[in-house]
């Protein structure tokens, strides 16, 4: 994966391990002056893509998909599966448009919880499913929870496995 990532979370199917790349950049100069923490130096580029990368499990050879996607950030992931009615894989995420992490206005470098208005300043995370098609590096999304949400969970046993989300 080429420059910075902030992976946080991933998800396995039988066919691939799946992961999301924010759009990020790090500048660390006033980190490593003892200006500021390291949140306030990780910055958000929303005209730049998110990277869905697909990485082979039974094959090593095979070569890593990656599928650029809509800007945004996730912090978590509900499941994904392999659908071999489409040779698609299906992807559910808790995905936000954008990540804050200082300030909402990128200035004081304060953390965000001592100055947002959550209400009024971050989007909410929702879930979503991305359907991604590894052999034409495409994909489509879809959203399938409206109401703010986070840590999602699904049985262990459909891990990897089609389910059902409602």
């Amino acid at each position: 994966m080429e420059g910075f990532s902030l992976l946080h979370d991933m998800v396995i199917t039988p066919s691939y391990y799946v992961f999301f790349k924010a759009p990020l950049t790090l500048q660390p100069l006033s980190w490593l002056l003892g200006l500021t923490g390291v949140a306030s130096c990780i910055k958000f580029q929303d005209s730049q893509p998110a990277i869905a990368y697909l990485i082979p499990r039974s094959s090593p050879s095979k070569p890593m998909v990656t599928i650029p996607v809509d800007p945004h950030f996730s912090f978590h992931f509900s499941n994904a599966y392999d659908d071999a009615s489409t040779g698609e894989t299906v992807v559910d995420i808790i995905r936000v448009p954008k990540l804050y992490l200082t300030d909402t206005n990128g200035v004081t470098g304060n953390p965000i919880w001592k100055t947002v208005n959550y209400e009024r300043d971050v989007p909410k995370s929702t879930l979503w499913r991305y359907r991604l098609n590894p052999s034409l590096a495409t994909h489509t999304k879809q959203e399938l929870w409206t109401t703010y949400c986070d840590f999602p969970s699904i049985p262990i046993s459909r891990t990897g496995q089609p389910y059902r989300y409602t």
